[in-house]
């Protein structure tokens, strides 16, 4: 069973993606988090094979995220989905970031899904 979280602050947009990914596929086990120290405790203690995350949270940024990553001994894939999506080569971090620019529909889901899982 593939491990997913998803992260972001919308309580709605977390519910749709988790529909969507369990139609694509329903082996996934899907975690989801509303803030970076909420993801950060399930990735401290699951073993997620992909991580989608929002931007910009209310309270935070993906980029906090990242630093814990970064600090970590784990490796993830990572998309980030946003409607506006920042210059990503800025980011410092050693792995490929994936990006899904909202809004964006079920077939690109499924594309990424394949591509990293």
């Amino acid at each position: 069973m593939r491990n997913i979280l998803l992260v972001d602050d919308e309580q709605d947009i977390l519910e749709i993606i988790e529909g969507s990914l369990l139609f694509i596929d329903d082996g996934f086990l899907i975690h989801k988090a509303s803030t970076i120290p909420h993801a950060i405790e399930i990735l401290s203690s699951k073993n997620i094979d992909l991580i989608i995350s929002d931007f910009n949270l209310k309270t935070s940024c993906v980029t906090e995220l990242i630093e814990w990553i970064k600090n970590s001994s784990k490796i993830f894939n990572l998309c980030i989905m946003s409607g506006y999506l920042p210059d990503l080569d800025k980011i410092d971090y050693s792995q490929k970031i994936y990006t899904l620019e909202k809004p964006f529909d079920e077939e690109e889901l499924e594309n990424l899904i394949q591509k990293l899982t």
